[in-house]
This record gives structure tokens, sequence and C-alpha cells, in this order.
């Protein structure tokens, strides 16, 4: 529930809402695209939008929050995340923690769209890769296969030209034999 801070006795609200927002440099005005983005830092988006109060009439947030209903809170993101609420006619009936609390959870939600997108990334790439890496093993495997059976082949050629020439020379030794056997007989003959 938003509370109103122009009847408290308190500065007037644009007064609060200028001393919150605008008086000097904030935290908000140093994290622009223009920051520098390295590990542990992340350039924020601009709040431009305008906030979009119609989106969020009758919506009930304990029915989402119980349901866990993402379908209804997806087109919602952009509107809560990127509203420039600085500029919007209502956040005069908000307390400045309020605000602050807001703006914190404006970041924390791009945030984690960022991560959202950085792990979906990285999940791309290791996808990528691990199908590279299938695809060189199975090439690997493929080319290995080839050439080993490649040489299986040779081996199995060698084999039976070897078996061919063990065959040979057998059959040149049981020539050789049979015709020293024919010459002993021959030389007992002639002695």
């Amino acid at each position: 529930m938003f509370h109103s801070v122009a009847n408290s006795g308190g500065p007037q609200p644009y007064k609060l809402l200028r001393s919150v927002l605008v008086s000097g440099p904030t935290v908000f005005d140093s994290i622009t695209p223009s920051s520098t983005p390295g590990p542990g830092r992340l350039s924020f988006r601009p709040r431009r939008e305008r906030f979009v109060w119609r989106n969020l009439v009758g919506l009930d947030v304990d029915l989402l929050w119980r349901d866990g209903d993402v379908n209804r809170i997806e087109p919602l993101v952009d509107n809560v995340v990127f509203a420039d609420i600085a500029e919007d006619p209502f956040i005069r009936y908000a307390t400045p923690e309020f605000i602050k609390v807001f703006r914190l959870s404006q970041l924390i939600g791009e945030y984690l769209m960022h991560y959202v997108e950085m792990m979906a990334d990285r999940m791309r790439r290791a996808e990528e890769r691990r199908a590279r890496d299938e695809r060189n093993f199975r090439e690997n495997m493929e080319e290995s296969r080839d050439r080993h059976e490649g040489e299986i082949k040779l081996l199995h050629e060698k084999g039976r030209t070897m078996a061919e020439e063990i065959r040979l020379l057998k059959d040149h030794s049981e020539n050789l034999s049979e015709k020293g056997n024919v010459l002993m007989k021959d030389h007992e003959r002639l002695d």
C-alpha cells in the first residue's frame, strides 16, 4: 500500500522525489550503458520506459505466488524492470525507502535477466562444443577404422602371400627331398 507523504508535514512530494532521485550523482547515474563492463560488472540499461499501470490493475499477486504462473509474469517483466519510476506521477505517494527498494529490485531483475541470458549462451556454446567434439570423434573413428581396415587388409594379403610362399617352400622342400632320395638311390646303385 502506498502512503502519501504530502500531508505528513514533511517535505513536499516532488521535493522529496528530487532529493531522492535527482540530487547529485547517485549509484544509478554511474551505472549506464557507457559504464565499462568487466568481471563482476554489468552495464545496466537506463530506465526510460513509462510504467504501464493498466498491466497491473486486477493482478492478484498472491494467486501468482501460489500458482507460480510464469506465463502471467513474463509479459510484466520489461514493464517493471525498465520503467522510469522517477517520471511516474504516482510515485509521489511512495516513501524514499520504497523507491530505493523498488529501484534495487529493478536492478536485481535486470541482473537476473542478464544471468539467464548468460547461462543460455553458455549452454548454447557448450552444446556447440559437444556437437563439434562428437562430430570430430566420429570422423576420427571413421578415419581410424578406415586406416585400420586398410592395414588389416594389407596384413591379410601379406598373410596369404606368406602362406603361399610357405606352401611353395614346402612343395619345393618336398620336391628337393624327393630329388635327394632319388639321388641317394642312384648313388647307392652306383656304388
